[in-house]
């Protein structure tokens, strides 16, 4: 799902990118800012609730798609009231007509069947991926076209509704589950929720905020660049890890009373992100100064020092993301949240000082400084819930993190001295794609070696080598 999902936002990048200017990005990013905050305020995670339960009735169905159905239509008229006062913070009056017509959005999601989350709950990924992907398809095919024809941010705003509109309807088609108002279980519900909503809303602060300052301070053109830069810094987060943290929490749920099964499936996922997601972002910070200019064109060229950044920032995310499930599914969700607060306020206080003087750079510094900081905080409260042992969470990072170092230092120049600066297009890219290769040998040669020296140990390295032998 995520593969498809990419796929699309990526071709419909690289288009609109050609398009569409840095400002007209910037923009949209600055309204999604306003809407983005508003929702999170909204989001309390009903449906992990309901994933959590082992037994589901009617009445919990009833009354978690009723509390949606208040908060969109709440949420939608927030966002009308909050249009004119977020274009005056912003100093840019485009703002407000764009998030008039967003208030649509939250309504309809409102309305979304809750039944689909059925499909997380019985593990039946196939029907959510043929949910999720029908609405990202829908999107695309409105906005491309759109583009062409109107060269304007309005096609943006069209293919996010009609994103939302499409869910509305499938979810309805898809769930045998017929909707009532009730707020029979909105009590027990709420309890849980509580934690998540904060988590989403510092979750959310912590995605959004440069937003903020950025547009505070330089204007819609640095939103739009840094927005850019950090959704292709993500990649490797947003396709290669967020796919196993939507499985995460239906199949840790069901391991919650078997402690040594919950610890080895823990550090088991935490092997697996590390092999993958490290060496990608890694690989991602060390090409961006080739691939930015020719992927998106020259315009974008002034976001490669942030998206170097925001790209080991990625490390420290990926490398979290295990761990705020785990804590959701042991029923510790004020844990998830508190490790969020300190992340978003070290954020901000980062923030603060860098943007005004450094602009994009600050902020990814920012953003990088807190990942650090967050990141054996995160571990050393998920250790403690799961008792179990920092070697072993050592002795599934290590070698990743010793192949992605290498991988790095060898692609910044000793392989490649003659060829700093290409002179064409043609040349830039076979130069890019000579290190992509170069990347992945050198990381695969590193990792085979350290993992033989090791002594073979079981892990994500010994699961690669099952797999591909049992498909040959």
């Amino acid at each position: 799902m995520r593969l498809l999902d990419r796929g699309v936002g990526l071709i419909s990048t690289l288009i609109l990118a050609r398009l569409l200017l840095p400002a007209d990005f910037g923009l949209v990013a600055m309204a999604i800012t306003v809407t983005g905050l508003l929702e999170t305020l909204t989001q309390f995670g009903f449906e992990s609730a309901l994933i959590r339960k082992a037994t589901v009735e009617k009445k919990d169905y009833d009354t978690a798609w009723t509390l949606y159905v208040i908060l969109g239509l709440a949420l939608g008229i927030a966002i009308a009231v909050a249009a004119s006062p977020a274009a005056a913070f912003y100093r840019t009056p485009d703002v407000a007509p764009i998030l008039y017509v967003l208030a649509i959005a939250p309504v309809l999601s409102g309305f979304e069947n809750i039944g689909i989350v059925d499909f997380r709950r019985r593990l039946e990924f196939h029907w959510d991926f043929t949910f999720q992907a029908s609405k990202r398809l829908a999107g695309a095919m409105v906005t491309i076209p759109l583009a062409f024809y109107w060269h304007s941010y309005w096609a943006l705003i069209a293919g996010m509704l009609t994103s939302r509109l499409v869910g509305l309807g499938l979810s309805h088609a898809m769930s045998p589950h017929r909707m009532s108002l009730s707020l029979a279980t909105a009590r027990e519900i709420l309890g849980f929720s509580m934690w998540l909503l904060l988590h989403n809303l510092l979750f959310f602060l912590r995605v959004r905020s440069a937003s903020l300052f950025l547009g505070r301070f330089h204007g819609p053109t640095s939103v739009g660049g840094f927005t850019m830069a950090a959704d292709i810094a993500s990649l490797p987060n947003t396709e290669l890890v967020m796919p196993l943290d939507r499985a995460l929490l239906p199949s840790y749920s069901t391991l919650t009373q078997q402690a040594d099964r919950l610890q080895s499936a823990f550090i088991r996922v935490l092997a697996l992100i590390a092999l993958v997601s490290i060496p990608a972002s890694a690989g991602l910070a060390a090409v961006a100064d080739l691939a930015v200019p020719i992927l998106l064109g020259p315009q974008w060229t002034e976001t490669v020092p942030a998206m170097k950044i925001l790209a080991l920032f990625g490390v420290t995310i990926a490398l979290q993301m295990n761990c705020g499930a785990i804590l959701v599914a042991l029923g510790k969700p004020r844990l998830q949240a508190g490790i969020s607060l300190i992340q978003v306020m070290t954020m901000f206080a980062l923030l603060f000082l860098l943007v005004p003087s450094k602009g994009m750079t600050g902020a990814a510094i920012a953003y990088l400084i807190a990942g650090v900081i967050s990141l054996p905080i995160s571990y050393a409260v998920t250790l403690s819930n799961l008792r179990c042992s920092a070697d072993r969470l050592l002795a599934a990072v290590w070698r990743p993190l010793l192949g992605s170092a290498v991988m790095y230092a060898a692609l910044q120049g000793p392989f490649f001295p003659f060829a700093s600066s290409p002179g064409n297009l043609m040349e830039a890219t076979a130069l890019l794609a000579a290190k992509i290769v170069l990347g992945a040998l050198v990381y695969m040669t590193v990792i085979a070696v350290a993992w033989m020296v090791a002594g073979r140990p079981e892990g994500a390295e010994r699961d690669l080598v099952r797999l591909v032998l049992r498909k040959l």
